[in-house]
C-alpha cells in the first residue's frame, strides 16, 4: 500500500486473507485468470502479514520461511524422443539431454529435455523413438515427465548409458550414494572448455567476448590448458585465429585484463568449487581476504561460518587439498590475478583477535549469523568444535553436547545475557 501511495505500478490484485481456506480459494481463483492476463505467470506468492512475524520466522538461506509460492501446473505438450546426447560438465558430470521434434508448449518451441542423470532415465523407462509428455517445469524448464507406452510400435531403442566419456574415452565412474557419474580424466577436454567457459561467465570473472565457441577455439589449438593461460594470451596468437579480427581480439584482451581485479566473492565462484554457488561465494569473501587465505582455513573455521555449513566446509577443504588446484592458484597469481577483497568480517586488531569462540544452541535477542558476524567484526575466530585451545562457548537454548563438552574442558562459557554484555564491552571499545 505505501508503494502504490508513493506512485510504484502495484498489482491491484493483492489481497489479505484470514484464513487458510480463503488463501486456497484465491490461488484457485488466480489458477483459472492466468490465460486471461496480460502477462505469463506460472503461480501465486503467499506471505505472512506482519513484517515482526517475518523476522521472528527469519530464513534458511535465500529462502524466507514467512512466504511460499503456490506453482501451477506446469504447460504440457507431446512429441517424439529422437535421441539422448550426453553432454560433459565442468566437474566431470556426464549430463544427459533429449533431443525432441520440435514442439510448442506454451508459445515457446522446444527441442530439448533435460534428463538429469541414469537414474532419471530408467525411472522413466525412456527409449529412443519414444513418445513422451514434456512440460515446461515452472514454465521455463523443458521436462519429459511421462513416456506413452501404449504408442510404442516396436522400433523404439534402449538407450545403453556409457562406460566411457563421450569426450576424451576415460572410464566413466559413479561413486556410490551419488546419482552422478564422472568422467575420471581430469584433463578431459570437454570439462576443460566447461569449467574455463564458467570462469568467463557473468556471474563470475565477466570476461565479455568468451563465449562457448570461443572457449572451444583456444582449448581445440592448444592456447588454454587452464583458466590461468588466458591471461598469457597475445593479440598476435589471437588474430592468427579464423574469425578473429584485431578489434575482437583486442576487445577480448581488453576484457581479460579487466577480470584481473573483479571482487573476490566472483573469482571463488569463478573457481567451479563444488557446492560454493554466487551466494556462499559471498559469504567467504567477507570472511577471508584473498583466494590464498581461503584455501588456508580448515574445516572448522568454514563450517561455523553463518550459511556454510559442514558439507560446503568438506567441499572447500577437497578443492584445496588437490595439488592442481594449488597451482593453479599459484599461477593466477603469477600472472596478475588479484581479486579484490570484499568487506573483512574479521578484525586483524579487534578486542577478539587470536581469540576462538563456538555458538552452540539457539540465541533469542539475535540470530546465529548476527551473533557470529559481530564476534568476527571483533577479531574473533569461529569454529564448530570445542577444543582445549577453544576461549569461549556461547550457550543458547537447547545448546546439546558442545556445552558439556565446554563444562569438561573448562572452557569459559557465556550464556545470552553473558554474550551480550560482553558484546557491549568489546565493541564499546
Amino acid at each position: 500500500m505505501w508503494l502504490r501511495a508513493l506512485g510504484f505500478p502495484v498489482s491491484g490484485e493483492v489481497v489479505r486473507c484470514e484464513t487458510i481456506d480463503e488463501v486456497a480459494e484465491r490461488c484457485r481463483w488466480w489458477q483459472e485468470r492466468r490465460e486471461a492476463l496480460d502477462f505469463e505467470i506460472d503461480g501465486a506468492v503467499i506471505k505472512v502479514d506482519s513484517i515482526a512475524l517475518q523476522e521472528e520466522l527469519g530464513q534458511v538461506a535465500r529462502e524466507p520461511r514467512w512466504a511460499v509460492a503456490f506453482k501451477f501446473p506446469s504447460v504440457q505438450g507431446t512429441t517424439t524422443l529422437l535421441a539422448i546426447d550426453i553432454n560433459v560438465g565442468r566437474t566431470g558430470t556426464l549430463n544427459p539431454l533429449a533431443r525432441l521434434e520440435p514442439v510448442e508448449i506454451g508459445g515457446v518451441t522446444v527441442s530439448r529435455a533435460t534428463l538429469h542423470n541414469e537414474d532419471e532415465i530408467r525411472r522413466l523407462g525412456i527409449r529412443i523413438g519414444d513418445r513422451v509428455i514434456v512440460e515446461r517445469r515452472g514454465d521455463v524448464i523443458p521436462k519429459i515427465v511421462k513416456v506413452i507406452e501404449e504408442a510404442r510400435d516396436g522400433d523404439e531403442r534402449e538407450f545403453v548409458w556409457p562406460t566411457h566419456c563421450p569426450a576424451c574415452g576415460a572410464a566413466v565412474e559413479r561413486i556410490d550414494g551419488e546419482v552422478m557419474s564422472y568422467c575420471t580424466n581430469a584433463s578431459c577436454p570437454a570439462q576443460l572448455k566447461e569449467r574455463i567457459a564458467h570462469w568467463a561467465s557473468r556471474g563470475a570473472m565477466d570476461i565479455e567476448g568468451l563465449g562457448g565457441e570461443r572457449v572451444a577455439q583456444l582449448v581445440d589449438q592448444g592456447l588454454v590448458a587452464d583458466v590461468a593461460d588466458l591471461y598469457t594470451l597475445d593479440r598476435e596468437r589471437l588474430i592468427a585465429l579464423e574469425r578473429f579480427a584485431e578489434k575482437s581480439a583486442d576487445n577480448l584482451l581488453a576484457g581479460i585484463e579487466a577480470s584481473k581485479t573483479r571482487p573476490l566473492a566472483r573469482a571463488i565462484f569463478a573457481l567451479g568449487i563444488r557446492h560454493v554457488g554466487e551466494r556462499n561465494a559471498g559469504l567467504l569473501a567477507e570472511r577471508f581476504g584473498s583466494l590464498e587465505e581461503l584455501c588456508a582455513a580448515d574445516q572448522g573455521t568454514l563450517a561455523a561460518i553463518g550459511g556454510i555449513g559442514p558439507i560446503v566446509a568438506e567441499s572447500i577443504v577437497d578443492f584445496c587439498r588437490e595439488e592442481r588446484n594449488l597451482k593453479l592458484l599459484e599461477k593466477l597469481a603469477a600472472v596478475g590475478v588479484r581479486p579484490r577483497a570484499g568487506r573483512r568480517a574479521v578484525a586483524a586488531d579487534g578486542p577478539l583477535a587470536g581469540k576462538t569462540v563456538v555458538l552452540t544452541g539457539r540465541l533469542e535477542s539475535m540470530t546465529r549469523g548476527e551473533a557470529t558476524a559481530r564476534l568476527q567484526a571483533l577479531g574473533a575466530t569461529m569454529t564448530g568444535t570445542v577444543t582445549k585451545k577453544t576461549d569461549y562457548v556461547v550457550v543458547g537454548e537447547d545448546a546439546g553436547s558442545k556445552a558439556d563438552r565446554a563444562a569438561a574442558l573448562k572452557r569459559e562459557v557465556l550464556d545470552e545475557a553473558a554474550l551480550q554484555a560482553k558484546l557491549g564491552e568489546w565493541e564499546g571499545r
